[in-house]
């Protein structure tokens, strides 16, 4: 449908990148996933997860079913396969540092 105004939404992929992935990213996605209807998410980072992080996702299985995690040198490129790949939903780019609790945490005031 070329059109998908008030009749229908799209569904939405989520997308968040950062160099390293921490506890505090996956709590904000995990706020997110909660308010908002997305069908799958895509985490991208430069270095693998640590072991408090896997340990995270392990007491959290429902989160871990639709998480899947990438790890490149070439973010950009990822992030250009995923959209392609999901070309029919709405695919939403988060830069993870400004994003959820990391995001409140490194605000000045």
């Amino acid at each position: 449908m070329w059109f998908w105004g008030k009749k229908g939404k799209k569904e939405e992929i989520f997308v968040g990148f950062a160099d390293e992935i921490g506890i505090l990213d996956l709590q904000g996605v995990e706020e997110y996933l909660r308010s908002e209807e997305v069908r799958k998410v895509y985490l991208v980072a430069r270095n693998p997860l640590g072991e408090r992080v896997l340990e995270y996702l392990k007491a959290r299985p429902l989160l871990r079913e639709r998480i899947e995690f990438r790890q490149t040198d070439g973010i950009r490129g990822e992030l250009k396969r995923i959209k392609r790949a999901n070309s029919r939903y709405r695919v939403r780019t988060y830069d993870l540092r400004e994003f959820g609790k990391r995001a409140m945490s490194l605000d000045p005031c």
